[in-house]
């Protein structure tokens, strides 16, 4: 399950499980929003080797202010992220 920690690495099947989104919906958005400074990837270190993805600082500050600029969306972020 996903929760509000920026720090923490996500490999993208625990986003798609969670979000109930599929591959082909999720993985475009985190290359798009890794190449726009919001994410950033790594591979770890296991087998089969998943591709792990965090907010940047970059990401956590926009997320930050569009939180700020939308906190209607905040109650609704909840009960994806608890």
């Amino acid at each position: 399950m996903l929760t509000p920690q920026p720090e923490r690495w996500f490999h993208g099947y625990e986003m798609a499980q969670t979000l109930s989104m599929k591959s082909g919906t999720l993985y475009p958005l985190l290359i798009r929003l890794e190449g726009e400074g919001w994410l950033e990837s790594r591979w770890d270190d296991s087998t089969p080797r998943r591709h792990l993805y965090r907010l940047s600082d970059q990401g956590k500050m926009l997320a930050a202010g569009w939180l700020e600029r939308h906190p209607q969306r905040v109650q609704m972020l909840k009960g994806v992220f608890t």
